[in-house]
């Protein structure tokens, strides 16, 4: 890439773009490879011709759609509240229309189809961790911005604590999602049915964890496949990550669940103010940080001074962390019995 060229080299650089037709291509196709097919479609002959043209125009079509029925689904469903008008065309029998779920998932497919039918919430809870580990591992990557070999070298050098590098991005990224610490506040002037139905503390508990959990699964997926790739790390470094960054974001998720029931913020006459102007969400952040310096530090420090496997650490750390999460849900079920 240009940004690989050594100082009086210019020229040579130059020179060889002009040689290749393709050079350009595949430059900007670095930064948007479908531009890659668009091109070919243009430019290329015969087959090659028809098949980058079709393939642009079907990963484009695919593309649109998917946004066509994300925002159907996710927005307009939502925004005229069709799944909850009665239809004399589509009346169903009682023992179909009625789902038994238990308490704790009927908790959770309600705290789910709330941030996932509000525009707001959907952008603020589910966008975010999206647009974050695109923005710091996924884009650099594809773009080719990072040198694959250093960061190879760097893995190489601290291999023994790369396990809980890893873990610590991963629990970072539950410091930095709204969605716990803001599920008793979305509920708004709505949250006095709690007190109606009869729901066990436990119950609530699981249900209102089990969302974010999720959330946080699935961007454990995606940045454990980029750091597999960017590090070409082992599978054991691999799976000591996962461990760390699973068991350790729990006690981040349940002190945002501990932290929004003990100071809800419920009188907004907006949605945005429920997240964007929540200072639990800032509590729940500022405790993550210290969470992850807490693992980082501890675990380096037992690495370097006692010589600790990887193994051992990652033991200790999840340990630990289940402890943390089981002394928070105690915490949790005596504020709900204040209340």
């Amino acid at each position: 890439g240009a940004a690989d060229i050594e100082p009086g080299q210019e020229m040579e650089f130059i020179a060889s773009l002009m040689q290749d037709p393709n050079s350009f291509m595949y430059m900007i196709g670095k930064a948007y490879p479908p531009a890659i097919l668009a091109t070919l479609g243009l430019t290329a002959g015969g087959l090659a011709q028809g098949a980058g043209a079709l393939a642009h125009l079907a990963l484009n079509g695919a593309a649109l759609g998917g946004v066509v029925l994300a925002g159907k689904r996710l927005f307009m469903d939502g925004y005229y509240n069709k799944s909850a008008s009665a239809s004399k065309k589509n009346v169903k029998p009682l023992e179909e229309a009625v789902k038994t779920h238990s308490v704790y998932q009927s908790v959770y497919l309600l705290d789910q189809r709330l941030v996932l039918r509000t525009p707001v919430y959907l952008f603020n809870c589910v966008g975010t961790i999206v647009i974050i580990p695109v923005l710091l591992v996924l884009l650099p990557l594809f773009t080719g911005e990072m040198d694959l070999g250093m960061m190879r070298l760097l893995y190489l050098q601290f291999y023994d604590y790369f396990p809980i590098g890893v873990g610590a991005a991963f629990i970072l990224m539950a410091a930095l999602n709204p969605t716990q610490s803001t599920t008793f506040s979305r509920e708004g002037q709505a949250s006095w049915l709690q007190g109606v139905i009869p729901l066990k503390k436990s119950d609530l508990f699981i249900g209102k964890l089990i969302f974010p959990l999720v959330l946080q699964l699935a961007v454990i997926i995606v940045l454990a496949i980029a750091f597999a790739l960017l590090f070409l790390m082992s599978p054991l470094s691999i799976a000591g990550g996962l461990l760390i960054g699973i068991f350790g974001s729990l006690p981040v998720i349940a002190f945002g669940l501990y932290i929004d029931r003990l100071r809800p913020k419920l009188n907004w006459d907006n949605p945005q103010k429920a997240v964007k102007q929540n200072l639990n969400v800032i509590f729940n952040m500022l405790a993550g940080l210290v969470w992850v310096v807490l693992t980082c530090v501890g675990g380096g420090a037992l690495i370097h001074f006692f010589d600790f496997s990887p193994l051992w650490i990652t033991l200790i750390i999840v340990v630990v962390s289940l402890i943390a999460f089981i002394g928070l849900y105690q915490m949790f079920l005596k504020i709900n019995e204040a209340k």
